[in-house]
């Protein structure tokens, strides 16, 4: 049975249905409402304000059958929320087994949570009651209650323990200990996490982590980059994508996909001008897209066009294959870091921020206001107990805005040998963690 999704007691948030586009997890599990029916199947594209694309729910090992122009219920779950919103099925592609269904204008956003937690690597050290000595570990989430701690695999912690934690938080905030109460233990691998809640009468701390808190939960979003695995939701809604066929490069948008079996991609169709001859679909094409560092190729058949959605069908070959195209591995954080111009000797703060995603070579930073145009600018950031790098050149690669966010990808510039230590046992560091995140 589905889980009951809205909880009459959570406050509901209304978001733009425009603005929601990258969001939605594609390659999910969603639910459908339909006179009191659920159906559970897989989203697998959309585009903003003209579609999304889900799965023919199967009834009994075969195709629902569910009428057209009837309004329903979309649910489904994303980092601790439950959205959910109204819309009708406006075409059904058998041969694909997709159902179009009409955009919607607003999405309703139920946490299921009290607060939304967020990513991080924060080095920390604990004593936990009934253990001898104190033992290093990392904070892998956090919210403005509590966290989710990793240590090292151990026997004897049980939900209900006390414990202690010491640690820098990356705005260089000092905790020399701060209460917590154990409210579950699961192993992992070599690790064991713990889920904890902080003592809230210890008023001091608990403001502290409030702060920085606060000061992340401006840049959160649901991004969740992984290199690591290939995932249904590695690909992203809208990336550029690029096909070679008879020998002539085409330019398109990826607008959903299903990977594996039976696997296909969805773009929207290329300009006529691209287009060397009518498409043969016996005749292989190349695919290439890049997200995040990675370089993705795959082989594949033009199979058809789906007409109202107005896409084009392209049936996947062989497995995907990725490419590193950095030698170096980006690590998912958020670090607050402020950003200066040099002149004369001096610095001048040109904007504050938050770096979504470092590694030894470079990072890529996030702020809420347009740094002034310039391709070099210096840095400052915290890599909590381990240390604080301080004015260090960069040099911007790449720009752009998402959303209400200015990113801005760069490299590190002959940085000193201690910044380059002090980094390079941070990115350690987190590396150690990495699988548990």
């Amino acid at each position: 049975m589905s889980p009951t999704i809205v909880n009459g007691q959570k406050q509901a948030q209304n978001i733009d249905g425009a603005s929601f586009e990258s969001e939605f997890p594609i390659g999910a599990p969603v639910q459908l409402e339909l006179k009191g029916r659920k159906y559970a199947t897989i989203l697998r594209g959309a585009r903003s304000m003209k579609y999304l694309l889900v799965d023919v729910p199967i009834v009994n090992n075969k195709p629902a059958v569910l009428d057209y122009n009837t309004e329903f219920i979309v649910r489904f779950f994303l980092c601790g929320s439950a959205y959910g919103f109204s819309t009708y099925i406006t075409q059904v592609f058998g041969k694909h087994g997709l159902l179009v269904l009409e955009y919607p204008f607003s999405v309703k956003k139920y946490s299921l949570r009290e607060s939304e937690r967020i990513k991080s690597l924060i080095p920390m050290k604990v004593n936990i009651q009934g253990h001898k000595g104190v033992i290093p570990g990392a904070v892998l989430d956090l919210s403005d209650r509590g966290a989710l701690i990793a240590v090292n695999a151990m026997e004897g912690v049980e939900a209900g323990g006390k414990i202690k934690i010491a640690w820098m938080l990356p705005n260089n905030t000092p905790f020399k200990s701060i209460r917590a109460d154990i409210v579950n233990v699961k192993p992992s691998a070599n690790k064991l996490l713990m889920g904890i809640i902080f003592d809230e009468g210890d008023k001091d701390s608990m403001k502290r982590v409030n702060e920085f808190y606060d000061q992340c939960a401006t840049y959160f979003s649901g991004d969740r980059e992984s290199a690591q695995n290939l995932k249904e939701d590695t690909l992203g809604v809208g990336l550029q994508v690029t096909m070679e066929y008879n020998k002539k490069k085409i330019i398109s948008n990826l607008r959903g996909w299903k990977l594996g079996k039976g696997g296909y991609i969805l773009i929207d169709p290329p300009s006529l001008g691209q287009l060397p001859t009518m498409l043969n679909p016996k005749v292989d094409m190349v695919v290439r897209l890049v997200k995040c560092g990675i370089l993705y190729g795959l082989e594949a058949n033009f199979s058809a066009v789906l007409g109202k959605a107005n896409l084009w069908a392209l049936s996947i070959k062989e497995d995907v294959l990725k490419f590193p195209l950095r030698s170096d591995e980006r690590i998912y954080c958020l670090i607050p870091a402020a950003a200066y111009r040099k002149k004369e000797e001096k610095f001048k703060e040109i904007g504050k921020g938050m770096i979504a995603n470092i590694s030894e070579g470079g990072f890529r930073l996030l702020t809420q206001k347009s740094l002034e145009e310039d391709e070099l600018f210096w840095i400052t950031f915290s890599c909590s107990d381990l240390g604080m790098i301080s004015n260090e050149k960069v040099k911007i690669m790449r720009s752009g805005k998402n959303n209400d966010l200015f990113e801005y990808s760069g490299s590190f510039v002959n940085m000193s040998r201690t910044n380059e230590q002090i980094l390079k046992k941070f990115t350690k560091f987190c590396q150690n963690w990495l699988e548990e995140g």
